[in-house]
């Protein structure tokens, strides 16, 4: 029985890891961060991503970019420091935001609730284009924001929903120039996707370079639960078959 009970428990932790695979398996960085062909053809599962959010959120797929370049530079773990003072070690942090999209952590919560997704992470390129998209959608809703522009888009992204209807970022100069690059490089990548194939059949080879990835590794799981699996089996007859001996020899 205990063989038994540790069997299930290692199954239980290679479903957690096949989830952290995926996750992990990801594409975490690029070399490509002025240029979104080179980009997305380097990381075809970010394309993959950018597609899925726009398809269910209508964001466009430039404008992911530019946001997400201005907010982590295309960084899975970034984190704004701030200089420590002089009693203090380590890293602190300016805030609680996190991940290529710079989430704060009760915004975060709230995109959790909202989508029903416990299992996402800020560090997840794909979790992070959906939330963009999730929240410029609530942005469309809320402050009557249009998803092609990347200014108004940006500014209650940074600002939240009730401090774009009040205006804050009227007082805030260093807005100013964020903004401005975010339009820069939203328009910039929207012209370099215009001239690069990323959509149609170039489709098929980004979805089978993705998955086939990620079947490989999920069929290196499977094989490692049949093999407990088949242990468990083998316990549990040698038991049967020990039971069943005892009870004749007793006859």
């Amino acid at each position: 029985m205990k063989k038994v009970l540790f069997g299930l428990f290692i199954i239980l932790l290679v479903i957690i890891a096949i989830e952290s695979k995926i996750n992990s398996g990801e594409s975490k960085s690029t070399r490509y961060v002025n240029n979104a062909c080179k980009m997305l053809k380097e990381n075809p599962d970010w394309y993959l991503s950018l597609k899925a959010s726009e398809d269910k959120w209508k964001t466009p797929i430039h404008i992911q970019l530019g946001m997400i370049r201005q907010e982590s530079a295309f960084k899975h773990n970034a984190k704004p420091k701030r200089a420590n003072r002089w009693h203090e070690f380590g890293d602190n942090f300016s805030s609680t935001a996190k991940g290529y999209s710079q989430a704060l952590n009760g915004t975060w919560d709230h995109y959790l609730k909202s989508t029903r997704g416990a299992l996402k992470s800020r560090s997840s390129f794909k979790d992070a284009t959906d939330f963009i998209g999730w929240y410029n959608s609530k942005s469309k809703n809320n402050n009557n924001i249009s998803l092609d522009n990347p200014k108004q888009l940006y500014l209650a992204y940074h600002e939240g929903w009730n401090g774009y209807r009040l205006k804050t970022y009227e007082k805030k100069r260093f807005l100013t120039q964020s903004t401005k690059n975010v339009v820069y490089w939203s328009e910039k990548y929207k012209a370099q996707l215009s001239r690069c194939e990323l959509t149609g059949e170039a489709d098929i080879y980004f979805k089978l370079s993705v998955y086939t990835d990620y079947f490989v590794t999920f069929l290196g799981y499977v094989l490692i639960i049949f093999g407990y699996l088949l242990d468990a089996v083998i316990f549990l007859v040698k038991v049967i078959l020990f039971v069943i001996s005892g009870i004749y020899s007793f006859f």
